[in-house]
């Protein structure tokens, strides 16, 4: 559920409740990654940390780019949100550092089915149909 702030005047900052969801998730993605057993100084952790630190900075971001900064942290947010589903799901730590290559592909979250090949193999078979 997107978080919107409103001010007195009835105007909707909604950038603003892209930034505090995108550290909400990143502090679940912090929180569920310790209950799985990783370390305080693990790399996934102190990622989520910094993640949360640039949300909270851009926040006062005012130029062209604020709407472009605002989806960049949308995505951060999906991404952290598909992670800790894995985790939930496959009931153990996400180490994406000591995985093989091609592990490392099974478990790429923004693809639709989970796997960049299968994307990848659809793409070339749309465009031979186009041909």
């Amino acid at each position: 559920m997107p978080i919107v702030l409103q001010s007195s005047s009835g105007k909707l900052f909604r950038r603003f409740g892209v930034y505090l969801q995108c550290i909400a998730t990143e502090a679940d993605l912090i929180c569920e990654s310790l209950r799985r057993g990783a370390d305080a100084t693990d790399f996934l952790i102190e990622q989520s940390c910094e993640i949360r630190m640039c949300a909270l900075s851009l926040m006062n971001c005012n130029s062209d780019h604020s709407v472009a900064a605002a989806a960049a942290m949308m995505g951060i947010a999906k991404e952290a949100k598909a992670r800790i589903e894995w985790m939930i799901k496959m009931k153990e730590l996400l180490d994406d550092f000591n995985l093989p290559d091609d592990q490392l592909m099974e478990k790429t979250f923004f693809a639709p089915g989970g796997h960049v090949d299968d994307i990848a193999s659809s793409e070339a078979a749309k465009t031979t149909r186009d041909k």
